[in-house]
């Protein structure tokens, strides 16, 4: 796929290339080198859980989460409260 670079030193993506890449006006994208090649990737905030020194953290979206984690506790309590089923 080839573009053109313009006189502000833009290149513009291809739409193609933007929804390849889940890419909207706005985003911020990063170039980076490899093996002799440039690389174009969307930025994203992390997903999921990522190593931070010696933590795993939690990047992303947690839809729902809060309620599976209510629900769960709800049970548990209720649990201790009236005793676990034999």
């Amino acid at each position: 796929m080839r573009t053109t670079m313009d006189q502000a030193g833009r290149i513009r993506l291809p739409e193609q290339f933007q929804a390849l890449l889940g890419l909207k006006p706005g985003d911020e994208v990063s170039l980076d080198e490899w093996e002799g090649h440039w690389v174009i990737r969307p930025v994203q905030d992390q997903q999921g859980l990522a190593e931070e020194g010696r933590v795993l953290v939690h990047h992303g979206q947690s839809d729902g989460v809060d309620e599976a984690v209510d629900a769960l506790r709800s049970d548990r309590l209720h649990e201790l409260r009236e005793g676990s089923p034999q």
